[in-house]
Order: C-alpha cells, then structure tokens, then sequence
C-alpha cells in the first residue's frame, strides 16, 4: 500500500532530507543518492551548507505517494537541481563582470542544459517574460540551440521595451 513521504529539498544542489510513511528518515544528495541516517542525525546541520548557499529560496516541502518512492523522489530532485543549473549557466553567460572566456563556457553549459525539454519549457516562460537583470548583456550569451532562442526572443523584447 502506498504511503506518504515528506521530503525537504533544497533545489540549488538537490540536497534532501526524506521522511517515509513509517516516520524513518533518509537524506538524498546527487552525488551519494539515498541514504539511511543514524540517531545522532541533525537536519540542520545537513541542510545548512546548501541553505548558506541559497539567498532567497527556501526548502521546498513535497509529499511524494508511492509504495517504493525513492525513484520518484531521484527524478523530482535531479529535475529541480537540471533547472537550477540551467538557469544559473544561462545568466553568467550575460555577466559583463565574468571573463569573455568563462562566459562563452556557461553559454556552452545553458546550450546542452536547454536540450532537456524540461529546462527548456520551465526556463523559456520566465526568462522571456521577465525583464533583463542590470548588468547583464547578450554579447557572449547563448548563441546556438535553444539557449540562443530563448536568449534572441529575450533581446528582442528588451529592445522593443515591453
């Protein structure tokens, strides 16, 4: 039978601490996966460098449903972690305080991260409908894939002032 599992992420590095139907506690990092935890286990001092890292997002709580969760909670977090880093690779690409070399290497980053259709539909909607950041510009921005569609679709409407 299904139960209900709470699990609190943090998507800026997919780090998580996961309660499962019986009360038992877990934590989910990318680079380890699942893992059972002990009785000395603080989730505070798990999560603090991932919130220390994280201005202005907080811990997302999700209630997953499912007999054996786990896969589901790996896909959901990887998902959220994908779009962060999308997001972040796309915008110091634009960063005029970055060499011109490491922002051509985020451009190459956003370019790959936007061939998930995932990132691309999530990243498209709110980079086009919000105005630019300040001190961003598009000159060794995105230039191919659709990073460099959603980047022209973005100057366009930047130039036309809406």
């Amino acid at each position: 039978m299904p139960g209900k599992c709470l699990v609190e992420v943090v998507s800026i590095n997919g780090h998580a601490i996961i309660t499962d139907k019986d009360g038992k506690i877990y934590t989910f990092t990318p680079e380890e996966g699942v893992r059972g935890v002990g009785k000395s286990f603080s989730s505070g001092m798990f999560l603090q460098p991932a919130l220390s890292a994280q201005i202005g997002s907080p811990v997302q709580t999700l209630e997953i449903y499912d007999e054996y969760p786990f896969n589901k909670i790996t896909e959901e977090i990887s998902g959220r972690v994908d779009i962060h880093d999308a997001l972040r690779q796309f915008l110091l690409s634009l960063d005029q305080k970055l060499s011109p070399e490491m922002r051509q290497k985020c451009a190459r980053q956003a370019e790959e991260a936007f061939k998930n259709d995932v990132v691309y539909k999530t990243l498209r909607e709110v980079l086009i409908n919000n105005p630019m950041p300040s001190g961003l510009d598009a000159i060794y921005g995105p230039t191919d894939g659709r990073a460099g569609e959603v980047l022209q679709e973005m100057t366009k409407k930047w130039r036309e002032g809406k």
